[in-house]
């Protein structure tokens, strides 16, 4: 892998603005040895990496993993990766915001903008999420700037629910192309998936780049598979021992915690909506039976009414008929 591989923009710390004793900084945690107790770790995880805010972490503290990463998602060697930079470097208040937020937003050998996004919470919006978020990142040119100088736009989402349940595919990647000739229409805009619940489905491709591994170490629960998996990639090695430093510092156990508070107000609001959504659709289909009901009274009244006319028309001819009669 590449050495000179940059972090971020700023410096990359969670204690902008504030106290270091009060806010971990991603910065002390990178090129430190092996963590005390990583080998001997065992039992659950306290937060995986399903966790957005552990995951942006781990790869913004551990550059190389990144990078490792990036490469097999975009199925690029490690010589074709000269620079990976983190615009949107973490900060404490961003993480305890209930707004979704973009879990990674990177700068690509200074010439691609790269959205990854973890999300672990079903969306029946993603793709319209997910769109916008491709778009303002291939918005990216300055003022005064020509159109050659754009910027190629990627966006990556990482899924634990499922996108269509009859889409079993593990890694797949979308581009704007000719419907007839299948040609794309360019390089610059591209939209994958990752969907961490199909892993049986992955491919010799997708294996042959570790997706499936990166896939099982975003999934595992305990030290005992993470270990597993660490040892078949080096990087996911290095990202392990980062995610174990992690979660042995109680300043960002706090910051993750804060997250899962986040995203279960998000699960009770979802709720509560399809609860409201639910009730207003069995209080509409109440008043449509309710208005069937009446309608098919009033229809009836109407048969009792068109019959009693008729009869009262026959009575009146045969009124008639006998008045004839009798002149």
């Amino acid at each position: 892998m590449q050495e000179n591989i940059t972090m971020s923009k700023t410096g990359s710390t969670l204690n902008q603005g504030a106290d270091s004793d009060q806010k971990p900084s991603l910065l002390q945690m990178r090129g430190l040895p092996t963590p005390t107790g990583f080998e001997e770790a065992s039992g659950p995880l306290p937060y995986k990496m399903t966790n957005d805010a552990m995951f942006h972490i781990v790869f913004e503290a551990c550059p190389k993993a990144l990078a490792a990463f990036v490469g097999a998602l975009l199925h690029l060697s490690p010589e074709e990766i000269i620079s990976v930079e983190v615009t949107n470097p973490i900060t404490y208040d961003s993480v305890y915001s209930k707004a979704f937020i973009l879990d990674l937003k990177i700068l690509l050998n200074g010439n691609a903008v790269l959205n990854i996004e973890m999300q672990v919470e079903s969306l029946n919006f993603w793709q319209e999420r997910s769109l916008g978020y491709l778009c303002r990142a291939f918005d990216n040119l300055n003022r005064g700037d020509g159109y050659l100088k754009v910027k190629s736009a990627i966006h990556v989402g990482i899924l634990d629910f499922p996108l269509d349940p009859k889409d079993k595919t593990f890694y797949s990647t979308y581009y704007m192309m000719n419907e007839q000739t299948q040609k794309k229409y360019s390089d610059k805009l591209q939209l994958s998936v990752l969907q961490l619940r199909q892993i049986a489905n992955a491919t010799e491709e997708d294996r042959a780049w570790h997706l499936d591994l990166w896939a099982k170490f975003f999934k595992a629960e305990t030290w005992e598979e993470i270990h597993m998996i660490a040892e078949q990639d080096p990087y996911i090695a290095m990202a392990a021992q980062t995610n174990y430093r992690a979660c042995t510092d109680e300043r960002i156990r706090s910051l993750c915690e804060g997250r899962e508070e986040g995203e279960k107000t998000l699960r009770t609001l979802q709720m509560m909506c399809e609860m409201s959504q639910q009730a207003l659709v069995k209080q509409s289909e109440e008043f449509r039976q309710a208005l069937q009901q009446k309608d098919e009274v009033l229809q009836q009244k109407d048969e009792v009414i068109q019959q009693t006319q008729a009869e009262n028309s026959r009575l009146r001819a045969e009124l008639d008929a006998l008045r004839q009669q009798n002149r």
